[in-house]
C-alpha cells in the first residue's frame, strides 16, 4: 500500500466559512442595499483570502436572491422584469467566476499533493459545495425559526458543511483528484 502524505491547506474550517455567509448574510439584511450591483458591493469590503471569496460568493447570492424576489414582485411589470432577468444573468455570471476562483485558489494549494490518477475524481468542487453552503445559510436566515423549514435547512447544511469537510480532507490526501472545471452555458448562443 503507498502511504500518501496529507498536505496542509491554508483552507479555514468549514464552520468558519459557513460563519463568514452567516455574517455577510446578515450585515446585507441590516445594511439593505440596493438592487444594483456597483452600489451593493460597495458596503462589502473585499479580502483576495478563502474569506474574502467565500464571502463575496455570499453577497452575490444574497444580491441574487433579492434580485428574484424582486423579479416575482413585478411579473406584471414587463420592462423592470426583463431589466430584472438581465441583472440576474449577470448575477449569475457572478456566481459561476466566484465559485471557480475558490476551486483555482484550491487546485494551486493542491498542486504538490501525488494523487493516484486511479483515484476517483470528485464529483462536486469545493466551490460548488461553498455555493450550496452560502444558499443554505439564505435559506436559514429566511426560515421561520423553529419551523419545519428551518429544520430541513439545518440538516441539509450540516450534511453540505460535513461533505465539504470530508472532501477537502479527501482532496488533501489525495483520496480523491480534483478536476477543474468550467462551467458552460450554452442558452442564448449558437455553439
Amino acid at each position: 500500500m503507498t502511504q500518501r502524505l496529507e498536505r496542509r491547506l491554508t483552507l479555514p474550517p468549514t464552520a468558519v466559512l459557513a460563519a463568514a455567509c452567516a455574517g455577510v448574510i446578515g450585515e446585507w439584511h441590516r445594511l439593505e442595499p440596493p438592487l444594483e450591483w456597483d452600489a451593493a458591493v460597495a458596503g462589502f469590503p473585499h479580502t483576495e483570502d478563502w474569506l474574502g471569496g467565500v464571502s463575496r460568493l455570499a453577497l452575490i447570492n444574497c444580491f441574487q436572491w433579492h434580485l428574484e424576489d424582486e423579479c416575482r414582485a413585478r411579473y406584471d411589470e414587463t420592462a423592470r422584469l426583463a431589466a430584472l432577468k438581465h441583472d440576474i444573468d449577470d448575477s449569475n455570471a457572478r456566481r459561476v467566476a466566484s465559485i471557480d476562483a475558490i476551486d483555482e485558489q484550491l487546485a494551486r494549494e493542491l498542486a504538490g499533493v501525488s494523487v493516484d490518477r486511479n483515484e476517483p475524481v470528485a464529483l462536486v468542487t469545493p466551490g460548488n459545495l461553498l455555493d450550496r453552503i452560502s444558499i443554505l445559510e439564505l435559506k436559514r436566515y429566511h426560515a421561520a425559526p423553529g419551523g419545519h423549514a428551518a429544520a430541513i435547512v439545518l440538516e441539509q447544511l450540516g450534511d453540505a458543511c460535513d461533505g465539504l469537510e470530508r472532501l477537502v480532507a479527501d482532496l488533501a490526501s489525495g483520496r480523491q483528484r480534483m478536476k477543474l472545471y468550467r462551467t458552460i452555458k450554452l442558452y442564448g448562443t449558437s455553439d
